[in-house]
């Protein structure tokens, strides 16, 4: 089939297609293995499968879902992808369902679709992996609850543990704000693990007490120690329940224009601010919130792989 007849198909199925009802993922995919990967239907052997799925994943039922897509990728050897998609996101969904944690990917993103095609399509010898600078910020105001400030403080510890540290690769600075704002690690100081985990444990610690922020000035302030990184890109993560912030969208847009910066935002427990978090976001994928309240634990974040480590094309 040539470009131009599936392009019509896309366009012909729009006007049919409604955002309304359950979310049968299950039955795509088995519809995939049973039909459109048959060789009878005209699917060819000995080339490679792609699946490419554009989901929020919130499914109606995960535990079909992630089974129809083991099946898939096991039974048809077909490589899952996971594209972030909609106003809510659910990234355990597009985990469950993607072959491998680094075929998640956020829709918002300008590369996620070039970095698809080149691993399905075309390749690229000239690409090499770049890993981004992270700034992990904490929320140590004593409004959050001791439960919830626990899982943030492994949500940081995973961070660490599986990001690959060296001066060519990426680079992690930390700070704090509760009733000030503390910066702990700077970039250029090429920090390893057991310094990082150093810090997160002995540094990282609630205040007696708490103070609002605009979220603007606590960007403000940390994009002050990002590194002269020849367009690596930058990712601060807040780890905040959001309770004594003001999202001041505007102010926060004018201060990121022109740097490449995104925020991910990741809270704890049911206490949570989720519209906060939201707003704070630069996508609804980048949004996490744990606790055993909420069926997550740290490990949701391997979601972020793509975003942290990701492509760029040197020719």
């Amino acid at each position: 089939m040539d470009n131009t007849t599936l392009l019509q198909a896309i366009e012909d199925s729009m006007g049919t297609v409604t955002c309304e009802g359950p979310t049968m993922v299950n039955k795509a995919l088995d519809f995939v293995a049973s039909e459109l990967f048959d060789e009878g239907n005209g699917a060819r052997n000995g080339v490679g499968r792609y699946v490419i799925v554009l989901t929020d994943g919130l499914f109606s039922n995960p535990l079909k879902s992630r089974e129809s897509a083991h099946i898939l990728h096991s039974q048809a050897n077909a490589h899952i992808y996971a594209i972030a998609a909609g106003s809510f996101v659910k990234p355990q969904g597009l985990l469950d369902i993607s072959s491998s944690y680094r075929n998640v990917y956020p829709i918002g993103m300008h590369d996620s679709i070039q970095n698809v095609l080149k691993q399905t399509m075309f390749g690229c010898e000239g690409c090499s992996r770049k890993g981004s600078d992270i700034t992990m910020l904490f929320d140590v105001s004593s409004e959050t609850h001791f439960e919830d400030f626990d899982a943030l403080l492994r949500a940081g510890e995973f961070i660490i543990k599986n990001t690959e540290l060296s001066k060519n690769n990426s680079d992690i600075s930390m700070a704090t704000y509760g009733e000030d704002y503390v910066s702990l690690v700077r970039f250029r100081e090429n920090n390893l693990e057991e310094k990082l985990m150093q810090v997160l444990n002995t540094a990282v610690r609630q205040t007696a007490g708490t103070r609002r922020f605009n979220m603007s000035s606590l960007v403000k302030e940390s994009m002050k120690e990002l590194p002269d990184s020849n367009g690596r890109r930058n990712v601060i993560i807040f780890l905040t329940n959001a309770l004594n912030l003001n999202v001041d969208s505007d102010t926060i847009e004018e201060i990121m224009k022109g740097n490449n910066v995104l925020i991910v935002a990741v809270g704890a427990g049911l206490n949570s601010n989720y519209s906060a978090l939201l707003e704070m976001s630069s996508h609804p994928s980048f949004v996490f919130v744990l606790g055993k309240e909420m069926f997550t634990d740290e490990t949701i974040l391997f979601s972020l792989q793509s975003v942290l480590e990701y492509d760029e094309c040197i020719v």
